[in-house]
């Protein structure tokens, strides 16, 4: 939903330049459980070549182009998001474990070549795509997963509420 936010922002003109994990707000229960807030260093960009050059967000979360006084666009928004989804997963990027899918988004997100990360539409369109598995114990790793969704409140409203969408 961070990403999803992100691109609704994008489509219409609007750089954020302060993604932050204390600027993702979640709400419980009910659906649109991800809000983005504080707009105060939001920018519109009016033509889709137009880049920035002011130094805005918090220097933790800043894209290299940001943090060098560079030009920049939306691609600072999605490195921003990158590095909050690290966070959120507590993701060692270095070591393969069952995060490579998610990590090769990532990875690609947070690219220091600002015209080399995707676009946020990109990157909805990895996650949404049905996976490709060719390791039937992998299919039956992925059958264990769905099972434990009943087990957890939280998870399963969320999904449910997704599936049924």
């Amino acid at each position: 939903e961070i990403i999803e936010g992100v691109e609704y922002l994008h489509k219409n003109k609007i750089l954020h330049r302060n993604l932050r994990p204390s600027n993702i707000l979640l709400k419980q229960g009910g659906i649109n459980w991800v809000k983005i807030g504080d707009f105060g260093m939001a920018k519109m960009q009016l033509y889709p070549d137009q880049s920035n050059t002011q130094s805005a967000g918090d220097k933790d979360y800043r894209a290299p182009e940001v943090h060098v006084g560079s030009k920049y666009t939306t691609q600072a928004d999605v490195y921003s998001i990158g590095l909050i989804l690290v966070e959120l997963f507590h993701i060692n990027i270095n070591k393969y474990d069952t995060y490579s899918e998610l990590k090769g988004i990532i990875g690609q997100m947070l690219s220091g070549v600002s015209g080399q990360r995707p676009t946020c539409s990109d990157i909805l369109n990895q996650i949404r795509a049905p996976p490709i598995v060719y390791d039937k114990d992998q299919v039956q790793a992925d059958t264990n997963g769905l099972a434990q969704l009943d087990k957890n409140d939280y998870l399963k409203a969320y999904y449910t509420h997704k599936i049924n969408a």
